[in-house]
């Protein structure tokens, strides 16, 4: 009799295991449970299924930051991206992903993209996720612009009255690969890409860096003023027309053509993931690196 019940039992438990075993043999790997992460309460519409906002945090992990990167920067972009979430869901429990204005990955285009690395990557994310579950950053109750840029010219820049918790802080970034770089134009390239910002006219490809003066820089050295002919532009707007890596550059003529050389890869306002990522391999935890890159803060809980 006894023995009966244990094959009894042993055949329950191979029963129970059956749809794990199938999967690890046909995938290679377990999938994680679909409702492992679904504790926030809050639900978040992507392509026509109900998904738990703390698992698609992950989906917007995977498209923010290089999964590689160590958990500590991980982290730090995770409470980034629920802070967004939240300040965008405005109390509401339900909203559809459409209408947050924020690029995430699906599952087929990080197993597409990822390959082989897929389990190990998503599985970063979704630690990351785990360990800072419900954490949001917040300025005098309310969520922050939690600003964001893969690595500064060397500063962060101040977000002056608008945002008080974003000041300059001194990141080193440039073991960044691409912290540095050039692009060259022709005069009449040059003109053409301006020209097209706001319809102006009358500019001339012929001595038109004559015209040229950078007006000013902010703290973290990126042009908040730069004139062209007779007009004034902003160095976002000269990165834009560009296509630069960051407003932070320096402008010269060479060879007959116009070199702009490049300092960090974006805007530089608020964590530079880079940074963070160098303080989490010095061993700085993620709210040591996110009191570091936004000042005066609290990382609040939201349940």
């Amino acid at each position: 009799m006894k023995q009966k019940m244990l094959q009894m039992l042993g055949w329950a438990v191979i029963s129970m295991c059956l749809p794990y075993l199938i999967t690890l043999i046909w995938t290679g790997q377990i999938e994680r449970q679909k409702n492992e992460l679904d504790y926030s309460g809050k639900t978040i519409i992507v392509e026509g299924e109900q998904m738990d906002l703390e698992n698609f945090v992950i989906y917007i992990l995977a498209e923010q930051i290089p999964p590689e990167y160590p958990a500590a920067a991980l982290q730090s972009q995770a409470v980034i991206a629920r802070t967004y979430l939240y300040q965008m869901l405005q109390g509401q429990g339900e909203v559809s992903a459409d209408t947050l204005s924020i690029a995430y990955k699906t599952l087929s285009q990080m197993k597409k993209e990822w390959g082989d690395r897929y389990t190990e990557y998503y599985k970063n994310l979704e630690n990351a996720v785990a360990a800072t579950a419900g954490r949001t950053l917040k300025y005098e109750g309310g969520y922050i612009d939690a600003m964001f840029h893969h690595a500064c010219a060397g500063y962060t820049r101040s977000g002056g009255e608008q945002r008080p918790y974003l000041m300059p802080v001194a990141s080193d970034d440039v073991s960044y690969e691409g912290f540095l770089s050039i692009s060259t134009w022709t005069p009449d390239e040059f003109v053409k890409r301006i020209q097209e910002l706001h319809g102006d006219t009358g500019l001339s490809a012929s001595g038109i860096m004559d015209t040229v003066q950078i007006v000013e820089r902010d703290e973290g050295g990126y042009i908040t003023a730069i004139q062209i002919g007779t007009a004034l532009y902003k160095g976002e707007e000269i990165q834009e027309a560009l296509g630069l890596s960051s407003p932070s550059f320096t402008i010269e003529s060479f060879e007959d053509k116009i070199r702009i050389v490049c300092q960090g890869d974006g805007h530089g306002f608020g964590l530079s993931q880079w940074g963070a990522a160098q303080m989490a391999e010095n061993g700085s935890t993620f709210e040591e690196i996110l009191n570091y890159y936004y000042k005066n803060i609290e990382l609040a809980s939201e349940f």
